[in-house]
């Protein structure tokens, strides 16, 4: 056997490979993760704040006639988050966190409007609870479970901080988030 020439990796070589690439692997799977859960707060909250400056374009100061079909069906909303073939509540879809949206006049308000994001995770809601909505005209609030964690209270300016959002947003799942604007 003097003089051969052995090619090739042993059985040991190859489980070591393996198991290198099973580690990045997890590894890059849990960072993609997360990404992408950041990635959809981001759009969440473009979404939100795209709506509200176009609403404010559309209406003067009477929101009674607000709806996801209107504001759709004048173009004011990507066909990303309505379809046109739906009426109602149900024209609003693909919320980017959560399982749905709307938007609709403030009940006994019709100076201000409202836009719902339902069943959105504890991670998502406590993020976008967070968010510097800013201390614009139109921004009055945020509730989460009727709770206003951002914006206008009582004319009292209440900022986020994360106890506060950590608290609101107490289901794992199934937070609801209000705005509201005028």
């Amino acid at each position: 056997m003097l003089g051969q020439n052995q090619n090739g990796r042993s059985m040991i070589e190859m489980l070591g490979v393996l198991a290198i690439v099973g580690v990045l692997s997890a590894g890059g799977i849990a960072g993609y993760s997360v990404a992408m859960k950041s990635h959809k707060v981001n759009k969440a909250t473009d979404m939100i704040q795209l709506i509200s400056t176009q609403v404010k374009g559309l209406y003067s100061d009477d929101f009674a006639d607000i709806s996801c079909k209107k504001l759709g069906d004048l173009g004011y909303l990507s066909a990303e988050y309505y379809d046109s073939t739906k009426t109602g509540d149900e024209a609003c879809v693909a919320a980017p966190v959560g399982d749905s949206w709307k938007i609709a006049q403030k009940t006994g308000d019709s100076s201000r409007y409202q836009i719902f994001l339902n069943n959105v995770e504890k991670a998502a809601c406590i993020k976008l609870a967070q968010v510097n909505w800013g201390e614009s005209a139109i921004f009055e609030s945020l509730a989460v479970g009727g709770t206003i964690v951002n914006g206008l209270s009582d004319n009292v300016r209440i900022k986020p901080t994360v106890s506060d959002a950590n608290n609101a947003c107490a289901s794992e799942n199934a937070n609801n988030l209000v705005w509201t604007f005028k």
